[in-house]
């Protein structure tokens, strides 16, 4: 299972921004699911392609996996670094 492809912020502002990535392809008979895991270390689960960032300023590391079905397999994380400068999100 492949890490997910393309990670990247989007729409970043005051206090508002995402992490999104490009789809990766189940197996057959498979489905695929994403685990963030925020610098805290608090790991969110979502089928979606996008990771809302929280209005409470986390900064640091976000990790992106793609997590199989079958056995919760999950990928190498794709890693971004998120900070944060007056309160607005900035991506590196």
């Amino acid at each position: 299972m492949p890490t997910p492809p393309n990670v990247r912020c989007n729409g970043l502002g005051l206090l508002r921004g995402s992490i999104d990535w490009n789809p990766v392809t189940p197996p057959s008979g498979a489905t695929v699911s994403y685990d963030v895991t925020q610098p805290d270390g608090r790991v969110v689960n979502s089928t979606a392609t996008r990771y809302t960032l929280p209005a409470v300023s986390l900064i640091g590391t976000y990790r992106v996996q793609t997590r199989l079905s079958a056995g919760g397999w999950r990928s190498a994380p794709a890693a971004v670094v998120v900070t944060n400068v007056a309160g607005v999100y900035i991506c590196g």
